[in-house]
């Protein structure tokens, strides 16, 4: 395990999310992971505001942008969420000690806490570089190609809509194949950046924006030269924030669908809450699955206007056309979610085999690591069949797209209440309920919650 190992003392990421500290080959601490959204959206609001102080505005055609706005995801849940959630660790060493994961599929979050510090060892940004350049090349190619088909005056659509899971419903991919539209963030259209040294914090911090907005040149000529009449995007471009840019220094009408259920947590919607950001780069308008989500988010961010908060409906198919109708079954199905609290998870499920249920989990797509069920009789299944769903006790979970579809079909949902990773408490769903009112004996259920039909205005903004 610590065979090539060249440091005194390196961190373990675990599969649970909790992270060990070694010296040597001797195992010094295990430090659990605290999950605190609240906390973590503070300590947001404090860097935020440290930075925001720091940084220069992007000035273009007399125009002044904030490019911050455009690290506001990472800002959150890769460097304040992380950071929370190991304080005592980094309370008492810092940022400087190295990790290592011992197992596949494991989401290295002490390594995402480090972001705007850690570097990429020397072999490894050479492979980035000749990544970057083979985009940039990728992309011009693109470029004149489709000048030269004369491929003007199309809808851009992110390729993530056209193709992701998460934007299955067979009314959306009719919508899209009778669009005049060309799919853009594929593997020719993405430009993406080759990795920069970070000397320090806000000096990361200020890098890993020109990661983000990498291409935006690039981009604006594909524009200038393409003119579409609308960029239709994901809500969370990641490190695709150069056609966010470009679309906004090109005056082209740029709109962000959202990719799942929107939570208050989701800092690149919601922004700052102590304060305004001066002139952010935001879209134009922003689209959600359920009229819950558009009121939650009316209600609490301080980057867009109620008047550019749109409904487009559930654009999921949901697989299952089974309504619950037996409250004494024998299964409970967890859809296994790859950011989540695993502890407390596992715990739970615990509870209901004691109580004599049969655990079933729905293997995540491309996940290959379970190991934290490991000698726990659990079935695990690529899909709930019909014998699982017609003979469901309850359904576990914390922060799946899936809780809602599960209870729009009057499944009874079951989150660990003492977990601090409850996503929707704000949004008070009727059937999603905590493990403690579970147990001591609550009833009265109401699974007054529909999946909504994709809209009118949203169809309109393919034509």
């Amino acid at each position: 395990m610590f065979k090539n190992m060249k440091f005194k003392k390196i961190i373990v990421q675990n599969i649970d999310d909790s992270i060990s500290l070694y010296e040597g080959k001797i195992l010094v601490k295990n430090y659990k992971p605290q999950y605190d959204f609240k906390k973590s959206y503070e300590y947001f609001d404090h860097i935020t505001s440290i930075a925001l102080k720091k940084f220069k505005f992007f000035n273009n055609n007399n125009l002044s942008w904030s490019l911050e706005s455009l690290n506001f995801q990472p800002m959150f849940w890769h460097v304040s969420f992380n950071t929370l959630k190991y304080k005592d660790f980094f309370d008492k060493y810092g940022f400087n000690i190295p990790s290592t994961d011992l197992n596949e599929n494991v989401r290295n979050s002490y390594n995402r806490a480090c972001l705007f510090l850690r570097n990429d060892s020397l072999i490894k940004s050479l492979v980035i570089i000749l990544r970057s350049l083979k985009s940039y090349f990728f992309m011009f190619v693109w470029v004149l190609i489709n000048v030269l088909k004369k491929k003007k005056n199309k809808i851009w659509i992110d390729k993530f809509i056209i193709t992701d899971y998460r934007y299955n419903h067979p009314n959306l991919k009719k919508i899209i194949h009778n669009s005049n539209y060309l799919e853009i963030l594929n593997r020719f259209s993405a430009p993406t950046s080759h990795i920069i040294r970070k000397n320090n914090f806000i000096d990361g911090l200020e890098k890993e924006i020109l990661k983000r907005i990498s291409g935006y040149k690039l981009l604006s000529y594909a524009i200038k030269f393409l003119k579409p009449k609308k960029i239709i995007v994901r809500d969370d471009l990641d490190y695709f924030q150069g056609i966010l840019l470009a679309a906004k220094l090109n005056k082209i009408k740029i709109i962000g669908v959202g990719h799942g259920v929107m939570y208050q947590w989701a800092s690149n919607i919601f922004g700052p809450r102590s304060f305004c950001v001066l002139n952010p780069i935001i879209f134009d308008k922003i689209y959600v699955w359920h009229s819950s989500f558009k009121d939650l988010i009316c209600k609490k961010t301080t980057l867009y206007h109620s008047s550019q908060i749109k409904l487009c409906g559930w654009l999921q198919k949901f697989s299952y056309d089974n309504k619950k109708n037996n409250n004494n079954g024998d299964y409970v199905l967890y859809p296994f979610e790859h950011h989540t609290d695993y502890i407390s998870i596992k715990k739970l499920l615990l509870k209901f085999i004691k109580l004599g249920k049969k655990i079933v989990i729905k293997k995540y797509p491309g996940w290959k690591n379970y190991s934290i069920f490991e000698n726990i009789n659990i079935e695990f299944v690529d899909d709930f069949s019909d014998k699982h769903l017609n003979n469901v006790f309850v359904i576990v979970a914390l922060g799946t797209t899936m809780i809602f579809e599960f209870i729009s079909r009057n499944y009874l949902v079951i989150y660990p209440e003492q977990s601090g990773y409850h996503l929707y408490e704000e949004l008070n769903i009727p059937g999603l309920i905590s493990d403690k009112e579970f147990f001591n004996g609550k009833e009265d259920f109401n699974f007054d919650f529909k999946l909504e039909e994709i809209t009118d205005e949203f169809q309109q903004e393919f034509i």
